[in-house]
């Protein structure tokens, strides 16, 4: 969030304290620095100042949260470094010395750690090794070899404890830069599989230097008799021919593209052919048959898959072609429906003077 939405340095508050006062009572204040009313206005403005930056900084650090929260997306969290510690003593004595669990040593610096679980030094024996994490999280936990060596509890019987092996695993929290970048890439990977993504890159494949018109991806929320993990893959060359070879060149993005399990199949659009019959008025002065036979063709090839013909729409088409004349459709006689997987193209064109 940009800081100019509410942001109030002390300057600013002040100046519209004053502003503020003079319009509200008529009266001029005194801007001086070092006045009365400008002092006690600027004791506000530090209070103003700071609470609006506090909120600022909240905001900022909340937005991402909640955009990620949003998404399902998970931050990195910090973990804590793993070891395993060695605990010994003196020599072997007939009687067994526990090391309780939780029992914490730590570095010469101060980093301690805590076993995780309750191990025994069996009697007979002199040393158990014993699994432990660091107190806190974070890559100051991982640490070398040979390096926990200071108990942090009396334990009577115990001579040493260190690391034969280096503590590993930890982890600090993933930065905001780290988190947006992997953000970026965690939203192209939810999109790899959508319908929409399928559609896109459908819309890519090339066969004999032609891509498809348009793809459309049916799933089970818009065809509801698809069973889960199956969708319908449909193409449309602008004629309603789709050839073999497009539906191939669609099939193979469309296989990188799907998710894993999901079952696809590519196919052509129906077409729905329409045939077009219409009249211009008796005298109408050279009308052009060509352009009105035109604006027919264009407007089929305007259709996109599932659009109904639309006998109005059809009509102000050829009008606006004919220099003005109104023009008399025949057929279709009304709109004709197309449906999801289908494609209306023109048929017979035939036209003329009524």
């Amino acid at each position: 969030m940009s800081s100019e939405y509410s942001y109030r340095p002390l300057d600013e508050s002040v100046l519209l304290m004053l502003t503020h006062f003079w319009n509200a009572t008529g009266i001029q204040p005194d801007s001086t620095p070092g006045s009365v009313l400008r002092t006690l206005f600027e004791a506000a403005g530090f209070v103003i100042e700071d609470v609006t930056y506090q909120f600022d900084s909240g905001l900022d650090a909340k937005i991402p949260e909640a955009v990620f929260t949003a998404f399902g997306f998970v931050p990195l969290a910090a973990q804590k470094a793993s070891v395993s510690l060695t605990f010994s003593r003196a020599s072997a004595l007939p009687t067994p010395l526990v090391i309780p669990a939780a029992f914490e040593v730590a570095r010469a610096d101060g980093v301690a750690y805590q076993t995780s679980e309750t191990a025994t030094i069996l009697a007979g024996s002199i040393s158990v090794s014993v699994n432990a994490v660091a107190v806190e999280a974070g890559a100051s936990g991982n640490t070398g070899a040979g390096t926990i060596t200071v108990p942090r509890q009396s334990l009577p019987g115990l001579l040493s404890v260190t690391n034969s092996v280096a503590a590993v695993g930890g982890q600090d929290a993933e930065p905001l830069a780290d988190q947006v970048a992997r953000f970026a890439l965690f939203i192209q990977q939810n999109q790899r599989a959508t319908a929409a993504s399928i559609s896109a890159a459908g819309l890519t494949a090339v066969a004999n230097g032609v891509s498809p018109k348009e793809v459309v991806v049916l799933d089970q929320v818009t065809k509801g008799a698809l069973p889960a993990g199956v969708i319908e893959v449909w193409v449309d060359d602008g004629f309603g021919t789709a050839p073999q070879g497009m539906l191939d060149a669609v099939s193979t993005v469309v296989e990188l593209q799907r998710a894993a399990g999901v079952v696809a199949s590519v196919q052509a659009v129906t077409p729905i052919v329409v045939n077009v019959q219409y009249s211009l008025p008796t005298g109408a002065a050279s009308p052009d048959l060509a352009s009105v036979n035109a604006a027919a063709s264009q407007y089929f090839q305007d259709l996109l898959v599932g659009q109904k013909v639309s006998w109005e729409n059809l009509v102000t088409s050829l009008t606006n072609a004919s220099n003005g004349w109104e023009v008399t459709l025949t057929l279709p006689a009304a709109d004709v429906s197309i449906q999801q997987t289908e494609r209306g193209v023109l048929g017979t064109l035939t036209g003329g003077t009524a």
